[in-house]
């Protein structure tokens, strides 16, 4: 319907899952509906869907491939996001961004972009959405970048998710199963 307003909450399991629940609720009516196949569900009842249904998930640059000293000719400055440039609760912290240089100029699909979800793949596993203001940074490849495929989605809401206390367990879990296996 025209007008009709729609809230969409996604939630994550696992990060080697990649598994998540879609809850799309009407505002104005009482139930759930599942966008995907067009059903509709009783309220409450969760959607499973994957997170690469919704979004475009990958990994930063391998910065050894494009960097360069400051003093070559023909280089290209960009502000680099690093592992203590993000704040434990979610928050990029500008102050800690470094310089890189690189020998030519990089891909759109490896700087950030208003929107960006990204996160760290250290522990601790913090999840920041990027706004419009830190544009353009050089994402590294010890970062993945979740790029939601529609605006229907709100990306500040997926990164507080990952953050949250339920998904760093998931994280942590997983991390350490990887780790002896």
């Amino acid at each position: 319907m025209p007008g009709e307003k729609s809230l969409h909450f996604v939630c994550f399991i696992g990060w080697q899952e990649l598994c998540s629940f879609l809850i799309s609720t009407k505002i104005n009516d009482n139930y759930l509906k599942c966008e995907s196949n067009k059903t509709v569900l009783t309220k409450r009842e969760p959607i499973l869907m994957n997170l690469t249904n919704i979004s475009e998930v990958q990994t930063g640059l391998v910065l050894v491939r494009k960097r360069t000293d400051a003093v070559d000719k023909d280089t290209h400055k960009y502000g680099m996001l690093t592992l203590k440039s993000f704040e434990p609760h979610g928050v990029l912290n500008e102050r800690e961004l470094d310089v890189f240089f690189s020998k030519e100029k990089l891909e759109q699909k490896y700087l950030t972009n208003k929107g960006d979800i990204i996160v760290r793949l250290t522990t601790p596993y913090t999840a920041i959405c990027i706004n419009d203001k830190q544009e353009g940074l050089v994402i590294p490849s010890n970062f993945a970048i979740i790029r939601l495929k529609e605006q229907t989605y709100i990306p500040e809401f997926v990164a507080l998710f990952l953050n949250s206390e339920i998904i760093e367990k998931k994280f942590f879990k997983s991390s350490i199963s990887t780790t002896i296996l």
